[in-house]
């Protein structure tokens, strides 16, 4: 018997695959984020820690209401890169994460972080909201929160192994990749919607001509 009643959205499951690699890549650094600054940052201490990731949260905040209301109005093209936006300048503090020497380096790649987060989690799940199947949400995003904790189990005892075997730069590259990843299935989504549709008809699949806007037609009109 299959586990859906239909099949998922294209975008459900490009959010189902990206959401398992960004919170994999959350997950190695935040749980890890306090060793890191006790142990390698000068100065560090655990409450510096909860410093900067405070300020990433409250950053984060910010950005969400702010620029919410200005993205709601979008296009879905539009909202795609900004989702993808935000996914980079996240893994771009983790990268900087893993290049800092001292707190306030750290503290500016966290602001960084919260714009990314702040950009792209509420404009991803504004389109979840438009995709998602209401009779079949509890498994899609039963799936989604299954696959997420998986990996996040797997990258804990990675980023574990790391840490104890190899250094912090490595932990925080691991993190920027996975996160990077995440971008795209996001990407190939973007490049599937743009492709022309296909139309049935007696003769097989044809493709679908692009409608004319009321310039052009008044302008064959005049013609």
């Amino acid at each position: 018997m299959a586990y859906f009643k239909s099949k998922p959205n294209s975008f459900i499951k490009a959010f189902i695959a990206s959401d398992a690699m960004l919170y994999s890549a959350l997950n190695l650094v935040n749980i890890l984020f306090a060793v890191f600054v006790t142990t390698e940052v000068s100065g560090g201490t655990i409450q510096a820690a909860t410093a900067a990731l405070t300020a990433g949260v409250v950053t984060r905040v910010l950005t969400e209401l702010f620029a919410g209301k200005k993205i709601s109005g979008l296009p879905e093209a539009a909202k795609l890169n900004i989702i993808t936006t935000g996914m980079a300048l996240i893994s771009i503090s983790y990268v900087g994460f893993g290049l800092a020497q001292s707190l306030y380096p750290i503290i500016v790649f966290w602001l960084i972080n919260g714009v990314g987060w702040g950009l792209a989690q509420p404009t991803k799940l504004s389109l979840v909201s438009k995709y998602i199947k209401h009779d079949q949400s509890n498994q899609e995003w039963g799936l989604t929160d299954a696959i997420n904790m998986s990996l996040v189990a797997a990258a804990m005892v990675a980023g574990g192994f790391i840490v104890a075997n190899y250094d912090f730069e490595l932990l925080f590259l691991l993190a920027a990749c996975l996160n990077t990843l995440g971008i795209a299935p996001y990407i190939l989504y973007g490049q599937l919607v743009k492709q022309p549709k296909l139309k049935s008809s007696s003769s097989g699949l044809v493709l679908e001509p692009v409608k004319q806007t009321s310039a052009n037609h008044r302008k064959f009109q005049d013609h």
